[in-house]
């Protein structure tokens, strides 16, 4: 298991550094913030859960409706994948075929259309209020429920089969509903 780990830590590096490189040769004129925030969201576990299921990875297990389900292990299984790659072929070989994988995908993400959603509701919630969200997630029989909070507020909730995904999920209700819980926020900030 330790030598898994250790390919898929070489494998994060591996992504990282192609795409760093290619954001930096393809849009260096961009803003450092801009590129960062691409690279960030193209190297999250949940965009790399997207490529492992794009390319069938999670279909050479034997339980694959399982793995298919669970964004960290996919993200794990891509890394070490592109880990085993750069061993076997090297880093031009390896960056070659990340970029193939990844070649709709950087325009997008500077534009910002894979933003985390926690990310961005903590942004906004600091941004209005100079306040950090809390989640409050408790496991249940067959799923995680969520709820997020600012305060005594609950601005939204969310349902997952991992912690991780329902918290996405009461971040994404929360940015879905604002309208309801903004006006509350507000009239309890002017007291």
């Amino acid at each position: 298991m330790e030598e898994a780990e250790k390919i898929e830590f070489l494998g994060d590096a591996v992504l990282s550094f192609a795409l760093t490189s290619e954001l930096f040769e393809k849009f260096g004129t961009e803003p450092v913030g801009v590129l960062a925030s691409a690279k960030a969201a193209l190297a999250s576990k949940a965009f790399l859960a997207r490529k492992a299921r794009e390319i069938g990875l999670h279909s050479l297990f034997s339980a694959p409706e399982i793995i298919g389900e669970r964004d960290d292990l996919l993200a794990d299984f891509l890394e070490i994948l592109l880990g085993i790659l750069y061993l076997d072929q090297g880093f031009p070989a390896t960056k070659k075929w990340i970029l193939r994988l990844y070649q709709n995908d950087f325009i997008p993400a500077l534009l910002g259309k894979f933003r985390d959603v926690k990310g961005l509701l903590q942004e906004i919630l600091y941004y209005e209020f100079r306040k950090f969200p809390v989640y409050r997630t408790v496991k249940k029989v067959d799923a995680f429920n969520s709820s997020v909070y600012l305060g005594r507020i609950r601005l939204g909730t969310g349902k997952g089969k991992i912690k991780k995904t329902a918290e996405i999920q009461a971040a994404r209700s929360a940015l879905l509903h604002t309208s309801d819980w903004y006006r509350k926020l507000m009239l309890r900030a002017s007291r």
